[in-house]
């Protein structure tokens, strides 16, 4: 969104203290910071909630404020269709949530909160179809199940993508992303116990949210989860995976110690298997 905004571009650093303070309340990260100046590619590889938010504030002028709230808002909403089923050929899909930007206590923290993915739910089949849109130059495609149908006489009647909204993000930014993600995925591929393939391209995400119990979150118990893509000259899968609660050492990492490995395998296995077409050049 910030990059579509153009209040940030890939090259774009800041100060960072390592703590943002929205309403009262501190908001830190899980490990400090290497340097009081910041990347946005540092954002993302070393997973910076205080980053996260400083982003969130440059749609703002500087501040959580209303503009920053509803801008984000209709991202959210309207670009990338969160909190709204996606309606794929399943029954009971969850439709997820997204708090209201103008309604409500401690706004200003509230929306910090979901710059980093908390304070929001939102289901892996929305983030996947929400990815693809900005990785195929902003065109959202109604996710689906059914690739299509035979009919009486035999023949396959195949079905067409269905359209929900262009523009997404303006086509620019598509490089952008890919360039920012797979900056994250060579940076620590190694702790995704996979690895680097030559002629090809993988992008990543992690991500390691607390858990809602009773109000408020569970201490000991996060889910895990991972986003990323797998092409050649240009992405060609996303693939998102969900770990609930995973009972490992490290747990407190659980996008990078659980969903990150999962993510791995798969990748490994659609390049091996030759379903993903190398580099053209």
């Amino acid at each position: 969104a910030a990059l579509n905004q153009g209040t940030i571009n890939v090259d774009t650093t800041y100060p960072d203290t390592g703590k943002v303070t929205e309403d009262g309340f501190t908001i830190t990260n899980v490990e400090p910071l290497p340097s009081d100046m910041i990347s946005i590619q540092q954002v993302l590889t070393l997973s910076l909630n205080t980053g996260a938010v400083h982003i969130l504030s440059t749609l703002g002028g500087g501040q959580i404020n209303e503009q920053a709230r509803n801008t984000w808002h209709d991202y959210l909403v309207n670009h990338y269709q969160f909190g709204k089923p996606t309606g794929i050929e399943q029954s009971y899909e969850a439709s997820g949530y997204v708090p209201d930007p103008n309604n409500g206590n401690a706004l200003e923290l509230h929306y910090a909160d979901t710059a980093f993915g908390q304070g929001i739910s939102v289901t892996m089949l929305q983030m996947a179809a929400a990815l693809s849109s900005i990785l195929n130059g902003g065109t959202y495609y109604q996710p689906h199940l059914v690739d299509g149908t035979v009919n009486a006489d035999g023949t396959v009647q195949s079905q067409a993508p269905k359209v929900v909204r262009t523009g997404v993000v303006k086509p620019e930014v598509t490089p952008e992303v890919e360039q920012l993600m797979e900056g994250v995925y060579t940076s620590n591929h190694g702790l995704y116990k996979s690895k680097l393939y030559p002629g090809y391209i993988i992008g990543a995400k992690t991500g390691t949210a607390q858990i809602p119990i009773n109000g408020g979150y569970d201490p000991n118990s996060y889910n895990g989860t991972f986003l990323g893509f797998i092409g050649g000259d240009q992405p060609q899968y996303v693939v998102t995976v969900l770990t609930k609660a995973p009972k490992l050492p490290g747990w407190e990492y659980a996008g990078t110690q659980a969903a990150a490995p999962i993510f791995g395998s798969i990748a490994n296995s659609l390049i091996t298997s030759g379903l993903v077409s190398p580099q053209s050049h």
